[in-house]
């Protein structure tokens, strides 16, 4: 597993930063130099420990975060093994990813998250014919005091982590696309809905 991250260095005294990257809570009054980083995640006895891989600085012509970001995923997707995986938060969008060829993330996405499928589905033969994929939504979520319900999954696939004796079930749906998508990316997003028992 490699991880993804955007951090900022730090300088009170810094003039002229081109960068955009602030402190969360003086905003402003404190700029950074935003330095992206891409680890191998392992651990040293017991603690969780992230070894770095590479350290990307902001492109000086164009500091801005998502162009970062891009650059990033690029040179991740670039170091991953045959039998890895990326991980970022919620603040990387999965399109990102797919752009780069990414073809195994695992991101942390808002309860209301929802993708669609690839094809429009086929006429039942009653009614007026669909014109839109269909919506996938892995949880359900309320809007205006109504509960949408959550998608069934195309497969369910449950098995038991042999370090910690945990019980996972995976929900998967296959031949997925973002919303925002554009329509020349044909790679296939893949979205789990995890429990945990046991």
């Amino acid at each position: 597993m490699k991880a993804l991250d955007l951090t900022g260095f730090f300088r009170p005294c810094l003039k002229d930063c081109p960068t955009t990257h602030y402190d969360s809570t003086v905003g402003k009054a404190l700029k950074a130099i935003p330095i992206g980083i891409v680890g191998d995640v392992g651990h040293v006895h017991t603690q969780r420990f992230t070894l770095p891989t590479a350290l990307v600085r902001a492109d000086v012509n164009n500091p801005s975060e998502k162009v970062l970001e891009e650059e990033l995923v690029r040179i991740a997707v670039k170091q991953m093994g045959e039998d890895e995986a990326l991980t970022a938060d919620r603040g990387f969008k999965p399109v990102i990813f797919i752009k780069a060829g990414c073809k195994r993330v695992v991101l942390r996405r808002p309860k209301n998250f929802t993708a669609r499928r690839r094809t429009v589905p086929a006429y039942g033969g009653r009614g007026r014919k669909p014109s839109r994929p269909e919506i996938v939504r892995p949880l359900p979520h309320t809007y205006q005091d109504k509960i949408i319900p959550a998608t069934l999954p195309d497969k369910v696939e449950t098995w038991v982590d042999p370090k910690n004796g945990v019980t996972v079930t995976a929900h998967l749906w296959f031949d997925v696309v973002l919303p925002d998508q554009p329509k020349v990316l044909q790679a296939t997003l893949f979205e789990y809905k995890r429990g945990y028992t046991g």
